[in-house]
């Protein structure tokens, strides 16, 4: 049976796009950092939207793992947005490079430093973690970070395209080996990547738990972007066989497991510094809390949780492609938001005087960069795992495919 591709224009435009608003958007930021004097706030900025998007590359790798691991229609339907997305993380790799500058290393992180840690009288706090908050070690850990996730998504999406090729067996087999220890090692780069970024903007505080509430928000980002691209290949050939109701309400679900689940870490790690009361949790949650970001605060309460809560309890929803791209966008701007919320008091408390209009063009920017790569890994291979098959319909092993 022959089936033809016709998803090729639908990624020609995404990556039009991508490139079209990813230029722009550098420009942009390239007049922002000219005009920014000290480049306090356009480094502020790149920072929060490079914290996004490389979530979500990175989250596309976790993602792609866990179902090597556990299978699962969800992933079949949706394996080539998966992959595309875990190979984007050599270009969030390149992207972070302006952060990795003297430049905007120093005017970021209060431990590089160094006459803060070792003047007089100095920082005891940041003499104890120099062994760890130093700049050669940072610079060496992000050279692991990158070598582990892009290495495990090149050779993941290495070994899928070999797959539709020759159809062998093997493929399953090494991706599980891969993926099963791969997952523990993703847990635990991720927790030094967090801790790395964006933790250590305020090095005096500490919380065991915000690693992994940082890395479940960015896959429910995921998993939410991963809702908008079924929506915009539903009716291609052959995804319009396969994006079935059931589908949409699959990646629903976990977009409402991973809200919960969000939430759950995030009101944790509140409750446990309240009742701790200790003087480095309250420094870090007072501002955030109780001072001029008591607003964005709640709107993360109502916006991020209560409302996306409400909406994905609703089987019509969830099964409503449109209606579920709503509240997936809905998510990924608050996904930027808490994100903001994260950061921006770091460096000063009152958001009127520490907004920027970079604020808002970094993320545009860095997510048009984000798409146009994903787009070209997309187009790369056949939209359909050729001889692995789903519920939904017979196996395509003896199906011929061709792009349209």
């Amino acid at each position: 049976m022959n089936v033809t591709d016709t998803t090729g224009p639908v990624i020609s435009r995404l990556q039009l796009l991508g490139l079209g608003v990813g230029v722009i958007g550098l420009v942009a930021l390239g007049i922002g950092f000219a005009t920014d004097e000290g480049h306090h706030h356009i480094y502020q900025s790149y920072l929060m939207g490079w914290l996004l998007w490389n979530g979500v590359a990175v989250a596309y790798l976790g993602i792609l793992m866990l179902h090597h691991m556990v299978g699962g229609d969800w992933g079949y339907v949706n394996r080539r947005f998966i992959e595309a997305g875990a190979m984007t993380t050599i270009v969030t790799g390149i992207l972070a490079i302006p952060l990795l500058t003297p430049g905007a290393m120093h005017t970021l992180y209060e431990w590089t430093h160094t006459d803060m840690i070792w003047g007089t009288p100095g920082d005891k706090v940041l003499q104890e973690k120099s062994p760890y908050l130093n700049v050669p070690f940072f610079y060496a850990r992000v050279a692991i970070y990158y070598a582990f996730w892009f290495g495990s998504a090149f050779l993941l999406n290495r070994w899928s395209k070999q797959n539709d090729q020759d159809g062998k067996h093997s493929f399953r087999q090494k991706a599980r080996l891969l993926s099963g220890p791969g997952l523990l090692l993703y847990v635990l780069i991720y927790t030094f990547y967090v801790v790395d970024f964006a933790m250590s903007l305020e090095p005096h505080w500490m919380s065991t738990i915000f690693a992994l509430m940082v890395m479940v928000g960015a896959t429910l980002s995921t998993w939410s972007l991963t809702a908008i691209l079924m929506l915009l290949f539903r009716d291609t050939e052959p995804m319009r066989h396969v994006l079935t109701k059931q589908r949409f309400w699959d990646i629903g679900n976990l977009m409402l497991g991973f809200t919960m689940l969000w939430a759950y870490m995030a009101f944790s790690q509140y409750l446990i510094g309240w009742q701790a009361n200790l003087p480095e949790e309250a420094a870090y949650y007072e501002p955030r809390v109780n001072g001029p970001y008591k607003a964005i605060a709640l709107g993360i309460v109502i916006f991020h949780f209560a409302v996306p809560f409400f909406l994905l309890l609703q089987r019509g929803i969830k099964q409503a492609p449109a209606l579920l791209a709503i509240v997936s966008v809905l998510l990924i701007v608050m996904r930027y938001v808490d994100l903001y919320w994260i950061v921006k008091p770091s460096f000063d408390t009152t958001p009127a005087y520490n907004f920027y209009w970079t604020d808002i063009v970094a993320p545009i920017a860095i997510g048009g960069v984000w798409l146009a790569a994903f787009a070209f890994f997309l187009k790369s291979k056949l939209i359909l795992p050729v001889y692995e098959t789903h519920h939904d319909r017979p196996p395509v092993k003896s199906e011929v495919y061709s792009h349209g």
